[in-house]
């Protein structure tokens, strides 16, 4: 879901993990933002297609919950794309890498690209 852009742009974007376990560091990717820079944000938001790996990984995760939190996330960062300067800093289950950089005059292939990569479990 993407808000519409400029053809060719600089994005940062950002990986959202679910950390079951806080004290074993481990967590998956559960959905990737990108916004554009500078000024005016371009926003483009995908979550995990599949929660599968989700439960693979925590048998006891709540995906109703994980799905409206991040319907509720995504129409935050819409309606103030800086909030997620706030979300870095949380250190709960949810957790918000820093961001990475990408330039792209197709910001829908590229974050399918980047999101693709990024929906995996790993160590943090």
């Amino acid at each position: 879901m993407v808000n519409h852009c400029t053809p060719f742009q600089l994005y940062r974007y950002y990986a959202v993990l679910y950390v079951p376990n806080i004290e074993e560091e481990i967590g998956i990717t559960i959905a990737v933002v990108a916004l554009s820079s500078p000024e005016p944000f371009c926003i483009a938001f995908k979550q995990i297609p599949f929660w599968n790996s989700v439960m693979e990984l925590d048998s006891r995760s709540d995906i109703r919950l994980l799905r409206q939190f991040l319907k509720q996330f995504s129409e935050a960062i819409r309606l103030n794309p800086q909030c997620i300067d706030q979300a870095l800093q949380w250190n709960n289950c949810i957790r918000i890498l820093p961001r990475r950089e990408f330039s792209t005059s197709d910001v829908d292939g590229t974050l399918s690209l980047v999101a693709d990569a990024e929906f995996r479990v790993e160590r943090i």
